[in-house]
């Protein structure tokens, strides 16, 4: 009888795809991240106001083929952040991914205890804590979140090369639970996203490499998460702040900002890709550390 504890699963998690190898198609493994990665962020939002959230790859695991994923939290220094981190980001995905892939054709049973909710089908047991089983509901509210994980379910499902997928703590190990691929394409008919082009915004910290020093749409050059980017600052206060001489700007220096990214559909797989950027409003000028010389 599998029995899944959803709190052993804290900040990691391996994404589990039961394949006749240990190969899997790039475009499959791409939309199934980013649109993880994507529910995460959405449910952080929710969940967490005054803290970001970044999932990470850390390795590609030996197996059938198996991705570790790992959610890093960062306060974002706003009014909200005095509230509590609730890191449960990766107990809310994994209980929206069981919920709603236990077989349509059997009955299932929830019950509900002063610590936990237990859901049964059959001889699958599923054990949440409270506290997280009342977030995802919350999440789940949020088209967001629902559209990202259903084009995750559509994605693995239509791959012919996946017999199953799955979610566990331990990259030596297989899933206790592995969910058939057919079941996948039973329930990718959550409404997804038909559009070619959206825009998110996130909060991005970014490293200065050329200014624009007037109030102008002209593009600034940043360096983000390890890549050049280039985007107009758009937050009149802060080309203000300037002129009135309250702050300096050099290159090396950061702002803390809310980015805007344009993005759009590309390949056969429909991963939404950044094509633009811009500055909407900058939270904070952060001035680069400098080594004071020693006489």
């Amino acid at each position: 009888m599998p029995t899944i504890e959803i709190s052993q699963f804290g900040s990691d998690i391996v994404l589990f795809f039961k394949t006749p190898d240990t190969r899997i198609n790039v475009y499959t493994l791409a939309t199934a991240l980013v649109n993880v990665a994507d529910a995460a962020r959405e449910a952080n939002n929710v969940v967490n106001p005054g803290y970001e959230i970044e999932v990470l790859v850390t390795a590609l695991a030996e197996g059938s083929f198996k991705a570790v994923l790992k959610a890093i939290y960062r306060e974002l220094g706003n009014l909200f952040s005095k509230e509590t981190l609730r890191a449960i980001i990766i107990g809310i995905i994994s209980t929206y991914v069981y919920e709603h892939t236990l077989a349509p054709n059997h009955d299932v049973k929830v019950v509900v205890d002063q610590h936990n909710v237990v859901i049964e089908q059959g001889d699958t047991k599923i054990i949440v804590p409270k506290d997280i089983y009342e977030a995802k509901q919350q999440v789940e509210r949020s088209s967001r979140f629902t559209d990202s994980m259903g084009r995750t379910f559509h994605a693995i499902g239509r791959d012919s090369r996946i017999e199953g997928f799955g979610l566990t703590t331990d990259a030596r190990e297989e899933p206790s639970l592995t969910i058939p691929r057919e079941t996948l394409q039973s329930v990718e008919a959550v409404p997804l996203d038909d559009r070619n082009e959206r825009e998110i915004v996130q909060h991005a910290e970014l490293q200065i490499l050329r200014a624009i020093l007037d109030r102008t749409t002209r593009r600034w050059e940043f360096v983000w998460q390890g890549m050049n980017i280039s985007a107009p600052v758009l937050d009149d206060a802060f080309y203000q702040d300037f002129y009135d001489h309250r702050i300096t700007i050099a290159p090396g220096d950061s702002l803390e900002c809310d980015l805007k990214m344009y993005q759009r559909k590309s390949g056969p797989a429909g991963v939404f890709m950044n094509y633009k950027y811009e500055v909407i409003s900058v939270t904070k000028h952060v001035p680069r550390i400098q080594t004071g010389k020693l006489f």
